[in-house]
């Protein structure tokens, strides 16, 4: 007899986060926006951002291309234009997988600094090497991504690569069966609530990625097909990348 995991028969209603590549970004979404209260969402498609932040009594914006069956409210535009909220309105922005996707990522990181407060927090995920998507059309490395950020007014405050911990749901059906399996073990033995077993099982999880993702040993995550950055910015004074060019090619000599 074939063996077969069906979630439905394990959850009635399953877990919000009960795969590693959602509950990664999502927890630490919400652990840098901690103390934050009035947020605004770019591009969650799905919804899970914003399921999971309105949980924790955030006052949640959207902002989408189009208009999202699970999301209220959107409004649609791209960032890349001015925004209809006034001068330093957010405590927080979340742009997760959006950044790869824009032509124009300096005018929407300008306008993203605009409406954010001078103590605000921009929350950013980004694939890291990743052209294959049809839609991707910026690749990224831990440098580049940093270097943007720093043009357009932002210093890294905190950031970790991620890869084998949050791609561990994708690694094979075993292993996708084994997580689940755990965090129903966990709800049924300790008498806990499905998310409450999640967040037992997958935080472990989360902080393996992030001791990896932060130390010497990040350059591991890159045999994971889910390289990429979990980052948390904060607004600065803008670096004048056009000068650090004029100074390296005024000092360049031709062999």
């Amino acid at each position: 007899m074939r063996f077969q995991l069906k979630t439905h028969t394990l959850w009635s209603v399953p877990p919000l986060l009960r795969s590693t590549d959602n509950y990664i970004p999502a927890v630490n979404t919400a652990r840098f926006l901690s103390g934050k209260s009035r947020i605004l969402i770019v591009g969650d498609a799905g919804g899970r951002e914003y399921r999971y932040l309105s949980q924790q009594a955030k006052e949640i914006y959207c902002l989408d291309l189009s208009d999202q069956a699970f999301l209220p409210n959107v409004v649609v535009q791209s960032i890349e234009d001015k925004t209809p909220w006034a001068d330093n309105f957010f405590d927080g922005v979340v742009m997760n997988e959006v950044v790869e996707h824009l032509f124009r990522d300096v005018d929407a990181l300008e306008e993203v600094r605009r409406i954010l407060k001078p103590d605000g927090v921009l929350m950013i995920t980004v694939p890291y090497l990743s052209d294959v998507a049809e839609e991707h059309v910026r690749v990224h490395t831990p440098r580049t991504i940093r270097r943007l950020l720093e043009r357009c007014g932002f210093r890294v405050r905190e950031h970790f690569c991620r890869g084998l911990f949050s791609s561990l749901i994708q690694t094979s059906r075993i292993s996708r069966a084994g997580i689940y399996f755990a965090i129903k073990v966990v709800e049924v033995t300790l008498k806990r609530s499905p998310d409450d077993a999640t967040h037992m099982i997958n935080g472990l999880f989360d902080r393996c990625e992030r001791a990896l993702g932060g130390s010497r040993l990040a350059w591991v995550q890159k045999i994971s097909r889910g390289y990429g950055g979990i980052l948390c910015a904060e607004k600065v004074a803008r670096r004048d990348f056009n000068a650090v060019q004029r100074e390296h090619y005024r000092n360049s000599r031709p062999v």
